[in-house]
């Protein structure tokens, strides 16, 4: 016994193998992309923090330098024995001459020449008419600051701006270590004034601004530096905050090859995935579907399409279009045997049937009558004769008998006339000229079986006194009609098991492509009734 097919489980499935190996590559090169963008992320952070660390220390000695004018004119002025005999005997004109001039020369917001005790000997913001400067610091600062001279020089909130300070000791320049007790004391200082924060600004190729204490750091951008340094008071608070924000070119650079190596790789990846999935798919899984699907359906023209191909599938397309051959080739020949059977079936085996029990009934009547055991005999040959011609049209030319050498009419009433040796009945022939001329050849062999067959069915299985055989014409289709007055029982219903007789004269009908239908007579008994086209 032939072995069912068995369905492929879902798991075992080349295209859901192939969707997994999909999945998996676009997984691989997501994973790829994932760790190759993290480390593009770790060397741009790593940048980031040197180049900030880098511009935290430039900003910090920009600060420095930036006081180291203030620094030097405290330091110069105050150890000079001219200073030591000013603070001693103060001279307006000497002052005017040496410190008013300074003071812009050193870009300084203000210079105060101070007592020992703190009390101010002369103050200046430059020439005149520049107003005197008050001191920006109170008494109880100012007497901090002189308390440690040497802590680190304090910023200070003064009128809106900021300043940084410088106090030195008042020495005889003999004092190069300044270690003899102070005269009095020398306090400049210098404004972070907008111009000096453009020009910080300039060299840290960013923007600076001084911020409360108060105000958060702004924002930085993609490919920016953001620096705060402090500005302290005398106690270390924190006076003001300068602020650096700087577009730094080289993470910009950074990032911007960071990205276009990203997007490159993404798209080799993508490439690379989308190549690895269509090539084996275009190439493999859809031909390999056609084959399943011409296969599944029966149709060879499905992988027409690979036959031309010189590869293995290719070789799979060819063996399934030979095999397609081999089986309409084999679907022929059962067709072929088929059809045979039942034209020896409806004729051959019906005439050889009927010689039978005409032979029979010529026996039985060869003593009382024997001119009708003659009569019986000589129909008998005949029929046998034309049943021996029949048989020889199938064994030289295995094909179905040929137009019949009567009349459809008289071959149908010598069909019912053999029929009588079986049982005696009354045969109604009521074929229309019309309608049998319209046949072709094709049509008046189904027709002529078809008749023989209902005749035969009626004869052997029914008690009829009268069957009738009846071909209409109407316009393009005929109706063909065999009927009985017999006891025979309704036809059997759809799906119930039928002789031979009823499959050959429905596979007839299908071939005329009519419709048949079985059922009760109006009056009773059997009928086969067929309706078909011209």
């Amino acid at each position: 016994m032939r072995p069912s097919l068995r369905p492929i489980p879902l798991r075992a499935s080349l295209g859901l193998r192939f969707a997994l190996v999909a999945v998996a590559l676009f997984a691989l090169a997501a994973t790829t992309l994932f760790f190759v963008q993290r480390s593009q992320r770790k060397a741009f952070d790593s940048l980031l923090e040197s180049e900030t660390r880098e511009r935290s220390r430039m900003l910090e000695e920009l600060v420095e330098l930036t006081g180291q004018a203030l620094r030097d004119f405290t330091s110069d002025y105050s150890q000079w024995d001219e200073m030591v005999g000013f603070l001693r005997q103060p001279n307006r004109e000497w002052a005017a001459i040496n410190l008013d001039a300074s003071i812009k020369n050193f870009k300084l917001r203000g210079a105060w020449v101070l007592r020992v005790d703190g009390s101010v000997v002369y103050s200046t913001a430059g020439e005149a008419p520049a107003p005197e400067p008050p001191l920006p610091l109170p008494a109880p600062a100012l007497a901090a600051l002189l308390a440690d001279p040497s802590a680190r020089p304090p910023f200070v909130r003064a009128g809106g701006e900021i300043l940084e300070l410088h106090l030195a000791p008042i020495v005889p320049s003999a004092d190069t270590t300044r270690s003899s007790t102070p005269l009095g004391w020398l306090l400049a200082a210098r404004s972070w004034d907008r111009p000096l924060l453009e020009k910080i600004g300039e060299l840290m190729q960013g923007r600076t601004a001084l911020t409360a204490t108060q105000t958060p750091p702004p924002s930085a951008k993609v490919h920016g530096i953001v620096l705060r340094h402090p500005f302290r008071g005398l106690s270390g608070e924190i006076v003001a905050h300068l602020d650096c924000s700087i577009e730094a070119e080289e993470l910009r650079i950074a990032g911007q090859q960071n990205r276009v190596v990203f997007w490159v790789l993404a798209a080799t990846g993508v490439s690379a995935v989308i190549l690895a999935i269509w090539i084996p798919y275009v190439t493999v899984l859809r031909p390999l579907r056609s084959v399943s699907a011409s296969l599944s359906t029966g149709n060879p023209n499905l992988v027409g399409s690979l036959g031309g191909r010189t590869d293995e599938l290719g070789l799979v397309a060819q063996s399934v279009q030979t095999v397609f051959a081999q089986q309409a080739e084999l679907q022929g020949l059962l067709a072929e045997r088929t059809r045979l059977g039942r034209d020896l079936h409806d004729g051959v085996i019906q005439t050889v049937y009927a010689a039978g029990m005409n032979l029979v009934a010529a026996r039985n009547a060869i003593r009382s009558r024997p001119a009708d055991a003659e009569r019986i005999l000589e129909e008998t040959r005949a029929e046998l004769n034309a049943s021996i011609r029949e048989l020889r049209t199938f064994i030289d030319q295995l094909e179905p008998e040929t137009l019949p050498e009567r009349p459809l009419p008289e071959a149908i009433g010598a069909a019912a006339h053999l029929l009588q040796g079986i049982r005696p009945f009354n045969a109604r022939i009521e074929l229309e000229p019309d309608a049998v001329a319209a046949l072709n050849p094709q049509q008046r062999l189904h027709i002529l079986a078809i008749a023989r067959e209902g005749l035969s069915n009626s004869v052997r299985h029914s008690r009829a006194a009268e069957i009738r055989v009846a071909l209409r014409r109407y316009g393009p289709h005929a109706e063909l009609v065999v009927s009985d007055d017999g006891a025979n029982p309704p036809a059997p219903p759809t799906g119930a098991k039928t002789g031979r007789g009823m499959e050959n004269i429905a596979a007839r009908a299908r071939e005329l492509g009519g419709e048949l239908t079985l059922q009760t007579g109006p009056q009773g008994g059997f009928e086969i009734r067929l309706w078909f086209p011209y």
